[in-house]
């Protein structure tokens, strides 16, 4: 995998190569190369469509704020996914992302459960009971609740 440092030390010293890198790691550089742009000191990502410019993050502290920020909603995963990808890039975003979420404690505390529901594996496997009393009690039985029953299956 070409490193981020790689490409901006290619794309900073007018295509050059650190010390020591191999003919197969130059291409790798070069090939990836073609997805960034530098503008001064900041390099940009320009994604698969050509159009979009995200500033890569190199700094852990940049993306422990880049997180932060973005997180101070406690909007849920995707959420912060979308709005980060929308201006930054660096390697293993999701991975940065899925770890933050799942740490949050907030998050962890109040988010919804995704339950589905039971399925059957064969009839009356399932059935749904309801119990209905005290009521009057029957002249005819002396009964005084009502037992019905669903087959849910």
């Amino acid at each position: 995998m070409v490193l981020l440092h790689d490409i901006f030390f290619y794309l900073s010293s007018k295509e050059k190569y650190k010390q020591g890198v191999t003919e197969s790691s130059k291409r790798a550089i070069r090939k990836a190369a073609n997805n960034f742009s530098l503008q001064g000191d900041i390099m940009f990502y320009r994604g698969t469509d050509g159009h979009s410019m995200r500033r890569v993050v190199f700094s852990e502290e940049e993306k422990v704020t880049i997180l932060e920020e973005v997180h101070a909603g406690h909007f849920g995963r995707d959420r912060m996914m979308e709005k980060i990808r929308q201006r930054f890039y660096w390697h293993n975003i999701t991975a940065h992302v899925d770890n933050w979420v799942s740490t949050c404690e907030p998050c962890q505390t109040f988010e919804r459960v995704k339950t589905e529901p039971i399925k059957p594996v064969a009839p009356w496997h399932m059935i749904g009971v309801d119990l209905i009393g005290p009521l009057k009690k029957s002249r005819k039985s002396g009964n005084d609740g009502h037992l019905p029953h669903t087959w849910l299956s």
